[in-house]
């Protein structure tokens, strides 16, 4: 009787470009690997398991902005299927069947002054005052005792905090549903400290003469701020689902020129690198080891330094007090601009001072915006999606990627004429475009115009299962070994029973082949795919001759499941 076992390849296109392909070997022993001299070139490209690159932590998304929005949705059954939208989103994005996401950012919010600047109504992230003080404005003192005492519905951030706790859910149903270790990480972070904080009195960002927006003597503050906000989170977590917060950033993208008073779009705050920079992680370390907190939070790791782009990142990095590089954790950074030359410095920065290193925000936007673009590979630019994550892979070597969000704003989207985020949703709860922001979606009487989607309506999005080619197979506990090709990836699972490859092609139709001969007994190749009419569908199924996969990669987003046969 044999023991079968798997490989999957899957591949992700647009239009007349193939985006990328992956292949998992699984196998209910480890892969039987040819001893040394035994290797012989049986393809074209050869996978070596020998060779281990990082081990991934997983994937992830931060929830800004969708995580409070989409969260607050309550019962509403807007597509009329009998169940809650929020609940299906929460499902994509976090169940193994889908986006199988087990890495998640959350917000502590700022919270703005009342006649805040922000348009976007998901920019106006609840901050965490009110919970803690019982007013808004920071006149009240902290009450530990009511604080703590408050369950998920009572915070001001519960739509954002039930987010949470569905993607803890899903991860605590599969540990305890398949026996393996529960993989979830949780992080918290700061856009903004709350406004009250601030030089300019707004958690939009501060002055152009005077950037750097937290005041002077509120450092030690705004890091006793965070650490209350991630001990409630720690607590409330690890109460329901035995796992808290893992993680704890005070910064994201300190040194850009984004954030200055009046943005209509979100919170942020400028801190230059170097000392200000330095300043703000000493706090934070000094708050997670203060007395009130009796130990609960000496676990939780400090990462940064979140930069918007690789050069950032460096720069900023190198420029922390040795104090502040030797206690940080994890070097995270943004790969919204970078070379490839840059993602190799940033890994070899984190190899010399022992770092985990994490690829810890992205999204891809551009395209363009039509009716039925939610279907288009092209529109929705997943070709730069899949060649930015197969870059970061490949040269950065993260141990997790993280994308910038789940959803985002079908208005913000339609404004722009562009596509950001794997699922667009309409987040205004009327339904109704901001009459003097989404000025084009209006008509004069600032109506929404015919054509324009009202509330409740989402929509999935082609980047989405473009990233689940690579999310939902390249697993938490993987690893990452060589392959001789310069656009595929490759990993194998911690028990050596699953292999799988990740392949892209921007040339057309490209036929190769894949040495499997380090992996005796591949039989069969089940063949999924995502075109623009197709989303991970199977559509066929090849046979693995001698050790060797054909592949052909035209303008189609595939999978292939390869029997493994003992």
């Amino acid at each position: 009787m044999r023991n079968k076992k798997r490989l999957k390849q899957t591949a992700a296109g647009m239009s007349a470009l193939v985006m990328g392909a992956s292949a998992i070997l699984s196998a209910m022993a480890p892969i039987p690997v040819m001893a040394a001299g035994e290797s012989k070139v049986a393809g074209e490209i050869a996978v070596n398991p020998d060779i281990h690159y990082q081990t991934l932590d997983g994937w992830g998304t931060s929830l800004c902005w969708w995580g409070n929005i989409i969260g607050s949705w309550g019962d509403a059954d807007w597509n009329g299927n009998g169940r809650a939208d929020r609940e299906e989103i929460a499902e994509l994005a976090f169940s193994p069947e889908y986006l199988n996401l087990n890495i998640v950012r959350y917000n502590v919010g700022g919270g703005d002054k009342a006649d805040s600047s922000i348009k976007r109504c998901e920019g106006l992230v609840p901050g965490w005052t009110k919970d803690m003080t019982g007013t808004e404005d920071g006149s009240g003192e902290f009450n530990g005792e009511a604080f703590y005492a408050k369950s998920t519905e009572e915070m001001s951030d519960a739509g954002q905090l039930w987010m949470l706790e569905q993607a803890n859910q899903y991860r605590y149903d599969y540990a305890r549903e398949t026996g393996e270790e529960n993989t979830i990480i949780n992080k918290v972070f700061s856009n903004s400290p709350p406004y009250y904080m601030t030089k300019s009195g707004s958690s939009t960002g501060g002055y152009w003469e005077d950037s750097n927006n937290l005041k002077d003597d509120y450092y030690d503050d705004f890091a006793m701020y965070m650490a209350r906000s991630a001990n409630w989170v720690d607590r409330n977590l690890k109460s329901k689902y035995g796992v808290g917060v893992s993680y704890i950033e005070p910064l994201n993208e300190p040194d850009t020129n984004y954030w200055h008073d009046g943005s209509t779009k979100q919170e942020g705050c400028i801190f230059n690198t170097g000392e200000l920079q330095s300043r703000a992680y000493r706090e934070m370390q000094k708050a997670l080891e203060a007395e009130e907190f009796q130990g609960n939070l000496n676990e939780m790791k400090i990462t940064g330094t979140d930069e918007t782009n690789l050069w950032t990142s460096i720069n900023s990095f190198n420029r922390l007090d040795d104090d502040i590089k030797a206690n940080m954790d994890t070097i995270s950074a943004h790969t919204y601009s970078g070379s490839d030359s840059e993602r190799k410095e940033l890994r070899q920065i984190a190899e010399k001072y022992d770092k985990g290193l994490w690829m810890s925000e992205v999204t891809k936007g551009g395209g363009s915006h039509y009716e039925g673009c939610h279907e288009s590979m092209d529109a929705a630019n997943t070709r730069s999606q899949s060649e930015g994550i197969m870059a970061d892979l490949k040269y950065m070597q993260p141990s997790a990627w993280i994308a910038w969000l789940v959803a985002d704003s079908e208005y913000e989207c339609l404004q722009t004429n562009s596509n950001w985020g794997l699922i667009h949703a309409v987040f205004e709860k009327d339904g109704q475009p901001v009459p003097d922001y989404h000025t084009n979606l209006v008509d004069e009487n600032g109506n929404r115009k015919e054509g324009v989607p009202g509330e409740g309506y989402w929509a999935v999005t082609k980047q989405f299962y473009t990233m689940m080619q690579y999310s939902k197979y390249l697993k938490a506990g993987y690893t990452m070994i060589d392959i001789q090709e310069g656009n595929m990836c490759a990993a194998i699972s911690p028990e050596g029973d699953e292999l799988v490859i990740v392949a892209q092609n921007f040339d057309g139709e490209r036929n190769t082949t894949v040495d499997l001969s380090a992996f005796p007994g591949a039989a069969a190749a089940e063949l999924y795919r995502t075109s623009d009419s197709e989303s991970c569908q199977l559509t066929e199924t090849q046979d693995v001759t001698d050790g060797v996969l054909d592949m052909t990669l035209p303008s189609k987003l595939r999978i292939y499941l390869c029997n493994k046969s003992k």
